[in-house]
């Protein structure tokens, strides 16, 4: 636009040999959440990339919903309001009582897995049951996710040589 007030052929030329990326960087961050990107440092794909991957996301979703309506459930069950979930370094999503909670109103298919001064962690085989789904789950969209940033790349891959002349460009402009 202003190139006619640059009297540098060098600079002139650069300008003008560099390609116009725009519809590929549009393209590309379409695909994921930029502000997250940011935050996080790493991105993550919005939906509609990949039918799979969604569908993955959401049973993962669903699967902690069926989390957190059995600790409603045994909440109620038990009548301990105060009954949350609590991880430890191998096991998540242990149901967690406090110590002063009477050990006679802990249901029978409760299993106790540690105590301590302050509250008792117990495991139960639905609980056992519905961790193994998020496991599967889990693991599912990890690899589902790594195949999508994967086409992604590949399209990237296909714009390889306008990219390439952008760099160039942009270097030779850095070094001047």
């Amino acid at each position: 636009e202003r190139q006619e007030e640059i009297s540098s052929p060098l600079l002139l030329s650069l300008l003008r040999n560099l390609p116009d990326t725009s519809s590929v960087i549009e393209s590309v961050s379409s695909k994921f959440d930029m502000p997250l990107a940011r935050e996080k440092g790493s991105l993550s794909l919005l939906p509609g990339f990949d039918r799979s991957l969604d569908d993955s996301l959401r049973r993962k979703e669903d699967v902690d919903k069926q989390l957190n309506e059995y600790l409603l459930e045994e909440k109620k069950r038990t009548s301990c309001y105060k009954m949350r979930f609590a991880s430890s370094s191998k096991d998540p999503f242990l149901l967690e009582v406090p110590a002063d909670f009477p050990s006679s109103s802990v249901p029978d298919h409760f299993e106790l897995h540690s105590a301590n001064k302050s509250c008792r962690r117990y495991m139960t085989e639905r609980l056992r049951g519905l961790l193994v789904q998020l496991e599967g789950v889990k693991e599912e969209a990890d690899d589902l996710h790594r195949r999508a940033m994967g086409m992604l790349c590949c399209e990237l891959d296909g714009s390889f040589p306008l990219l390439s002349r952008a760099v160039a460009c942009m270097a030779e402009l850095d070094a001047l």
